[in-house]
């Protein structure tokens, strides 16, 4: 911007009420959890002249653009075509109210709500040590240092202790479901409404096509009041996502317009299981988990509310659906994949990179004596700097040398990327950058 403004021009920037990090935002939020607009102009030689309502009416062409766009998604990206489809289908069963995803991406460890747990473990959670910047996160392919087991468990200590907050530690909220209990604290929620919550959510995780650290999540909670039978709305929730999967599927198939014998995943197979409190649903033929349905009881709450609460992973589901079999073709740029769904409808994907070739690579390491090893941010180490090239890792010998007090193992990187051309020695020269920031991070002596 200082390169093309005028002399005396200036730059308007439209944020969301209290996301300047300024004294002019009310209700002001947190500083690492803002723009830090004085900040982030201080940076380039600006400072803050103004602040003004803003009336996007009186900008022709003006479109808000919020976590979705920032994680890069077009508005007919499959996802949110699915989106669109599930809300659809949801709608003939039940009242809907839509809140916008206005969450923090960053959350304070101290702020955790323990009524909604955490899906995933505190160790797989990506944290933040500093107000500048994501420490621990691959997700955008920055730099990034582990966290210390120490660390780890203040992490937890905090969740149990809403008062301790000494140990300054922030996370990539994992799961929307955290923020519901502040929805309907400041809320008035109507029983027999389903509302509804959607955004970007985090976590590390194994290397896998079917195992992603980034995925669209969708939170759809039903108001209860005490008088409502929980077993009657439980059932119709089942039974609203049995149908609208089976419809979304024959719908996926007849926009196939190439092929109709080359079906999507039977994602129309979906099972529901038990276990304690929580309903999980499975895709019979890919064994993924798609989501779940739990209610969370008003002695739960403190309040004279319950809720049924359905989570849905939509990256996966969109994967089960059109025959996606690797998440990362969820996130390519490449302009022949959104393409695909430019008529805004969804149908089974058509690979545009044929044959994409793939390099093995070994690496072997003796973990030192006393170390515990981290099998989650080995794999997170390794998609950084990869630079998500590598598509799987497999322990091919673990063994412990009793005399030396080691213990050795051996993993073998597949290297192909899906939708560009990498070459042999662009693989060698990752793996050679890999060994040695493994060597640096891990407690490890490479063999």
């Amino acid at each position: 911007c200082v390169e093309v403004l005028a002399q005396k021009g200036d730059i308007h920037v439209a944020l969301c009420q209290g996301q300047g990090g300024t004294p002019a935002d009310e209700p002001r939020r947190e500083w690492h959890n803002s723009w830090q607009i004085v900040a982030m102009a201080a940076k380039a030689g600006f400072i803050l002249s103004a602040v003004a309502p803003f009336s996007y009416n009186q900008y022709h062409g003006y479109q808000s653009t919020g976590y979705r766009q920032l994680i890069g998604r077009e508005r007919f990206h499959p996802v949110n075509l699915l989106y669109e489809e599930l809300i659809e289908r949801f709608q003939t069963n039940f009242t809907l109210n839509t809140f916008d995803d206005e969450f923090p991406l960053i959350c304070e460890v101290s702020s955790f709500s323990s009524i909604f747990k955490c899906p995933e473990s505190w160790k797989n959670v990506f944290y933040v040590t500093d107000r500048d910047g994501i420490r621990c996160g691959s997700v955008d392919g920055t730099q990034g240092s582990q966290m210390s087991s120490s660390q780890h468990n203040v992490a937890e200590d905090s969740v149990h202790d809403s008062k301790a907050n000494s140990s300054g530690l922030s996370y990539l909220r994992p799961s929307l479901t955290s923020f519901i209990k502040d929805i309907a604290e400041r809320s008035s929620l109507i029983p027999g409404t389903l509302y509804v919550l959607s955004g970007p959510v985090f976590r590390k995780c194994l290397i896998s096509p079917w195992m992603m650290p980034v995925y669209q999540e969708l939170i759809l909670f039903l108001c209860c009041s005490p008088s409502d039978t929980k077993s009657s709305q439980l059932q119709l929730v089942m039974e609203t996502i049995e149908n609208a999967m089976a419809s979304i599927t024959n719908s996926v198939l007849l926009n196939d317009e190439l092929d109709f014998s080359k079906q999507p995943l039977n994602v129309q197979g979906l099972h529901f299981y038990q276990k304690t409190s929580v309903y999980y649903f499975i895709n019979n033929d890919s064994n993924e988990m798609i989501g779940t349905i739990r209610i969370v009881t008003s002695e739960e709450l403190s309040s004279d509310r319950s809720f049924i609460i359905i989570t849905l992973n939509l990256d996966l589901m969109a994967m089960c659906l059109l025959g996606i079999e690797d998440w990362r073709q969820l996130w390519t740029d490449d302009e022949r994949f959104i393409q695909q769904f430019s008529q805004r409808k969804l149908k089974p994907f058509k690979k545009f990179s044929l044959y994409p070739p793939c390099y093995t690579h070994d690496i072997s390491f003796w973990v030192e004596d006393g170390a515990v090893f981290d099998e989650i941010e080995f794999h997170n180490i390794t998609r950084r700097v990869s630079w998500g090239n590598i598509v799987t890792i497999e322990l091919l010998e673990q063994y412990e040398d009793v005399k030396m007090g080691k213990n050795s193992r051996c993993y073998r990187m597949t290297y192909q990327s899906c939708d560009q051309a990498l070459s042999y020695e662009s693989a060698l020269k990752i793996q050679l950058q890999l060994r040695e920031e493994l060597g640096r991070c891990l407690h490890i002596t490479l063999r």
